[in-house]
């Protein structure tokens, strides 16, 4: 076994706070300041059951809601979670484009005094988190 099945926590999911508190004012300047760690789109339409429903699912994986909003052609969501042992927060810009469902996720990391090492370390489970939380989406 090369180690790879053993996370170092039981789940990246259980590693985030279960409440982080992030006030709209920080949340913003944070977000601007946070740097991207991946892009993911998923063209295939689905039937999204609704934005509460979006918001639901992504607060069932510790992932919390400070805005949301319906835009032209599109629902957009912004996401955030932060670490229980150090303040990283990893931001989430999600957009659902209507009437077709196509998803676009735009993610960020906010981790100022993090090494190259820790982050290319973490920033892959947050990832992969939100990946998962995508293909499950409905």
């Amino acid at each position: 076994n090369d180690g790879e099945d053993e996370p170092i926590v039981v789940s990246f999911e259980e590693s985030l706070l279960a409440y982080p508190e992030l006030d709209p004012a920080s949340f913003e300047a944070l977000y601007l300041a946070a740097i991207p760690i991946s892009e993911l789109e998923d063209p295939e339409g689905r039937d999204l059951t609704g934005t509460d429903s979006v918001i639901a699912q992504f607060q069932a994986k510790r992932l919390f809601c400070l805005a949301s909003g319906a835009m032209e052609s599109m629902d957009k969501f912004f996401f955030y979670a932060q670490l229980v042992h150090v303040k990283w927060l990893f931001f989430v810009e999600l957009s659902i484009s209507r009437p077709d469902g196509a998803i676009t996720a735009l993610l960020k990391l906010h981790a100022p005094n993090a090494s190259e090492r820790d982050t290319d370390q973490i920033a892959p489970l947050f990832v992969a988190l939100v990946e998962a939380l995508l293909a499950d989406l409905e």
